[in-house]
């Protein structure tokens, strides 16, 4: 299964050769299990393809979705049998991303994505962020990162799955202790 990722790259497969059909996709090139909260805004693109070994399928998401559901899933423009087609307008707006958990939103308490601002920049991963202890919007560290670091004091992973902020681990140790407060501390205003 694939959950929670972004691609921000164009795929190109070149001088493919074989006897089978080759799949090359955005995310995956082939695909038996689940994609769900996931993106791409890339192009998937093949050349030189030499035909008498086979066919070549190619696609925003996945060049093969045989078997496992692909939800809340989207790509920028084109037509593509697997995920939702948005806009560039689109995939720049939070409302776009249906049962996504975005930090500040009031729709789960994980806190995977981060878009602070409409308009302005492609969904990322928290994660990405908290590293310099910034936990919370809008951009840089300042009360608001420690109200939520305070919120999500001393949570672990392993026992809050469903719940652990996964924003406010700047130390990426699943556990949200003096680690992730010493961030704050090193990177305050």
């Amino acid at each position: 299964n694939i959950e929670n990722c972004y691609v921000n790259a164009s795929v190109f497969g070149e001088n493919l050769q074989g006897f089978a059909p080759k799949y090359l996709g955005g995310i995956v090139g082939a695909n038996n299990g689940q994609i769900q909260t996931c993106y791409t805004v890339g192009s998937t693109e093949a050349d030189d393809i030499i035909w008498e070994y086979g066919s070549f399928i190619t696609g925003a998401i996945t060049g093969w979705g045989h078997g496992g559901p692909i939800e809340n899933t989207y790509y920028l423009n084109g037509t593509e049998i697997y995920g939702q087609n948005l806009s560039a307008v689109q995939m720049k707006q939070r409302t776009s991303f249906n049962n996504w958990d975005f930090v500040g939103d009031d729709n789960g308490n994980r806190d995977v994505w981060r878009m602070c601002v409409d308009g302005v920049e492609y969904p990322r991963l928290s994660w990405e962020f908290s590293g310099a202890g910034d936990y919370a919007c809008p951009a840089g560290v300042d009360l608001r990162d420690f109200a939520a670091l305070a919120a999500n004091w001393l949570t672990n992973e392993d026992a809050e799955p469903e719940t652990f902020n996964i924003a406010c681990d700047g130390s990426l140790d699943s556990s949200i202790d003096l680690l992730d407060l010493m961030l704050i501390a090193e990177n305050w205003l």
